[in-house]
């Protein structure tokens, strides 16, 4: 009929105005199905004598829109919990990263002061041989006169 055909194209020009809407505020598809939604209840009010069941078609459609819904909460849910994690996890990190890099350095530093130690070590042991080789010369030249003057007392 006339009227319905009116009606009709108000509908189709509201739908058209609000998907554009949706469009231009960058809203989700959740924002476009709910648009859809909305039209398809003014039509199901449009046309009494399908209503019963329209509102069967409308309603299954509802449940899925809700289990979607539902289905994208627990998305930007575990989302959220990932972020979380993963920038505790980068904390973490870095932290982990910080207390290596002081591990590193106080282990540079122990073994700069180790190899400084060795080498007193190693000059101190090579003085030492040296005097040790300077008291046996010594020694044997004091020994080897103490068997001459010996000898000499002897004769």
């Amino acid at each position: 009929s006339v009227s319905s055909h009116s009606w009709l194209s108000k509908l189709e020009a509201m739908l058209d105005a609000k998907l554009q809407s949706v469009q231009q505020d960058k809203g989700s598809v959740f924002d476009t199905t709910m648009v859809y939604h909305e039209c398809f209840g003014y039509f199901i009010e449009l046309f009494k004598t399908y209503q019963p069941f329209l509102a069967r078609i409308h309603n299954g459609y509802q449940d899925v829109v809700k289990n979607g819904l539902a289905m994208q909460q627990k998305l930007e849910t575990m989302e959220a919990d990932l972020f979380a994690a993963k920038k505790k996890s980068e904390e973490d990190m870095q932290r982990t990263v910080q207390d290596l890099k002081q591990q590193i350095e106080l282990l540079e530093r122990q073994a700069s002061r180790a190899d400084a130690t060795k080498e007193r070590l190693i000059t101190h042991l090579r003085e030492s041989e040296d005097s040790l080789k300077t008291t046996k010369i010594e020694t044997e030249a004091v020994k080897q006169a103490y068997e001459r003057s010996l000898e000499v007392a002897r004769a």
